[in-house]
């Protein structure tokens, strides 16, 4: 799956790849950003571990990376974002992949996104007080 985002091999005279990969790969750090105020999808639990279901799954993903990019270990930053600031933050290279973020037209003109995760709807169940007439 991850594959085909790794950067190509270098061959002499070509610069050195460049990207989220190649920065994680050179550095041996991932930067996940999170919404933190996202229960029970990412937020901080009591002992200030980053938690919760989208945390579950990148940090399969960092997993899944680290064995992608053949390193014996990958550290893993968790980086608090907001509705506000996640785009910019990919951007200027704070974060190299967000965790839980809801796919809008507008957040696609700045970042990638995988295949939904999970499924939500809204329903509204009213109560009747009165016997109708």
């Amino acid at each position: 799956m991850l594959a085909g985002l790794l950067p190509r091999p270098a061959h002499a005279g070509e610069p050195a790849p460049v990207g989220p990969l190649a920065r994680i790969k050179q550095a041996g750090t991932i930067n996940m950003g999170y919404l933190s105020n996202a229960q029970p999808f990412a937020y901080r639990d009591n002992a200030r571990v980053v938690t919760g279901y989208t945390v579950g799954l990148c940090k399969e993903i960092a997993k899944q990376i680290k064995r992608e990019l053949g390193r014996d270990a990958l550290k893993v930053n968790w980086v608090a974002v907001t509705s506000d600031d996640r785009g910019s933050a990919m951007q200027q290279h704070r974060i190299d992949l967000l965790c839980g973020d809801a796919d809008t037209l507008a957040g696609r003109q700045t970042m990638s996104y995988s295949i939904p995760v999970i499924r939500a709807a809204s329903a509204l169940f009213c109560v009747q007080t009165r016997p109708p007439d």
